[in-house]
């Protein structure tokens, strides 16, 4: 759904590996914490913050997934290797 969009799919470029990276993350934070990470874009906190316990490697996961610049955002090769998967 758009509500998972990565900024740059709703500024009007096509899906991409990195969109759908996003979209991992915006699900994943979800359902650790019950909500969405964003605000319009602005960033509610780290998951740790909101769920006490989050391990290290998962909010560094949902940090590289949510980058806001694409070509920041981690691929997901990444997001898994600090899933562990």
């Amino acid at each position: 759904g758009s509500r998972y969009a990565a900024p740059e799919v709703r500024a009007g470029a096509p899906w991409s590996e990195a969109s759908d990276v996003f979209a991992l993350g915006m699900l994943l934070y979800q359902l650790l914490t019950g909500h969405t990470p964003f605000h319009s874009f602005a960033p509610k906190g780290a998951p740790a913050a909101i769920r006490k316990g989050c391990p290290t490697d998962l909010v560094t996961a949902l940090h590289s997934a949510l980058e806001l610049d694409p070509e920041k955002r981690g691929s997901i090769a990444t997001v898994l290797w600090y899933l562990d998967l």
